[in-house]
């Protein structure tokens, strides 16, 4: 293996730990005090192996990460990041079908697929949100009223009940907020609340599934609103064969996936946005795709905080197709394996990274890591 330094931030130079990074690498027993040392930004260059040696490694991690997820070696990431582990999404319980929250999540799973909520009559929320195309639809920008091409994509609404906050510019606090958001938006569903009440008040079986969610059959926008929610929050994954792995079933990974899971907790500095549960830390981070003035400029959470630090951030969304809020990478997988580095900055706030640019797309093991995972 070789290895060049260069210099940090602050001009200092920081030394290769050839020794410790190579048991690392190798899955070895030391491998989890190497990757909390500080290597600074080093350029990795791995011999090649031979498939034997390959399966070899991967055995090696297979065994490792087979472990608790608090035996694992720690995670490399960049300093200030304080990632929470990867790992299996929290339990919710399951609510009684014949309760009035379950009426409200029967009613709100046909609300969802039924034009009726929309203007033109024409759009339902699975227009945009294909269980199909996992809960997206597939699509670099969204197709929105009268058949407009939208300024950003449509992103899953997969394990939506995890997320501190929607929109890709976060301004909505909660999901029935946002839900409220989409209806009224002439170029969304561009809903009038007085005929969408009358049309759905013309049918029968409406009326009596509001009554029995909500104690009488008035029907509202808002109580449309919160029904919708409610089955939104039941659209929760944790059956891929990650999770399969960590509930023990350790074969059901490749040899590729196991060994991108080992290069996207270390050498890819993946966590540095994408831990937790739900691969995403919730927060908002510059792709550098604002088009500055240019043709598709979109300044994004800052035209809801008003941060200078903020301009063209975006929302760390991780289940779909398309991860960014155009999708510029057409690569098929989750957003960090389609990450090329077109900036020297992970966070807006980021300090600038001189490596960074270096990095290009992540290689084809996190790319069957990805697969495993969604």
């Amino acid at each position: 293996m070789e290895k060049s330094a260069e210099k940090s931030a602050d001009g200092s130079t920081e030394k290769s730990a050839d020794k410790s990074t190579d048991k690392a690498e190798a899955g070895g027993d030391e491998a989890g005090a190497a990757a909390a040392e500080p290597v600074g930004r080093l350029t990795l260059v791995r011999p090649p192996m031979t498939p034997e040696q390959r399966h070899d490694w991967a055995s090696r991690l297979r065994e490792i990460y087979s472990l608790p997820p608090t035996k694992w070696p720690p995670p490399l990431v960049d300093g200030g990041m304080q990632p929470v582990e990867i790992g299996l999404l929290p339990e919710v319980a399951k609510t009684d079908p014949e309760s009035a929250d379950g009426k409200k999540e029967s009613l709100g799973k046909m609300l969802f697929f039924d034009p009726r909520l929309s203007g033109s009559g024409q759009m339902a929320c699975a227009s945009c949100h294909d269980p199909e195309l996992h809960w997206a639809d597939g699509r670099s920008t969204a197709i929105g009223n009268h058949r407009k091409t939208l300024a950003r994509n449509s992103p899953s609404i997969m394990n939506i009940r995890f997320r501190k906050s929607l929109f890709w510019d976060g301004r909505a606090p909660n999901l029935e907020d946002q839900i409220q958001q989409v209806l009224h938006n002439p170029d969304e569903m561009d809903a009038d609340p007085d005929k969408i009440v009358d049309g759905l008040n013309k049918i029968p079986e409406y009326r009596e599934l509001f009554g029995k969610s909500f104690g009488e059959e008035e029907i509202t926008l808002d109580r449309v609103a919160q029904s919708l929610a409610a089955f939104e929050r039941t659209i929760i994954g944790g059956r891929s064969r990650f999770d399969a792995f960590l509930k023990g079933r350790k074969e059901v990974l490749t040899d590729e996936a196991v060994i991108g899971l080992h290069l996207f907790r270390t050498d890819a500095h993946c966590m540095n946005c994408h831990s937790g549960p739900t691969f995403s830390d919730e927060q908002f981070h510059n792709l550098g795709l604002t088009y500055y003035q240019r043709k598709y400029e979109d300044l994004g959470r800052f035209r809801i905080s008003g941060e200078a630090g903020e301009v063209g951030s975006f929302k760390n969304t991780v289940a779909s197709q398309r991860s960014q809020h155009r999708a510029v990478y057409a690569q098929r997988t989750f957003p960090v394996a389609r990450r090329v580095e077109p900036i020297q900055r992970r966070h807006a706030n980021d300090p600038p990274q001189a490596g960074a640019a270096k990095r290009s797309a992540l290689p084809d093991q996190v790319i069957a890591l990805a697969s495993a995972v969604f």
